[in-house]
């Protein structure tokens, strides 16, 4: 699989388009959440299950905003999670 910076920015122009549609913001209630480690995708036998924070991750995209902190590659994985959160919201399963 290949994709371009190019793709990846229309298609996050898209996602912001599509949850403008569906509200200004979005409340999310719950913080913790379970997460294989990226390293550990692959692994199918038993996968190493860590937990995460959404209001960690939040508040640390919130400080990249701001310029506090620079985008890392650890930001991919808390946006990653914001975003599964916010589909979550959108459309509750």
């Amino acid at each position: 699989m290949r994709i371009t910076p190019d793709e990846l920015e229309l298609l996050f122009e898209k996602t912001a388009d599509y949850l403008k549609s569906n509200g200004r913001h979005f409340e999310i209630q719950t913080d913790y959440y379970a997460i294989i480690p990226t390293d550990e995708w692959e692994e199918f036998e038993k996968p190493q299950i860590v937990i995460g924070s959404l209001f960690d991750d939040a508040a640390e995209l919130k400080r990249v905003l701001a310029n506090e902190i620079p985008f890392t590659s650890v930001d991919l994985d808390r946006l990653a999670s914001l975003l599964r959160a916010l589909s979550q919201s959108v459309n509750p399963i």
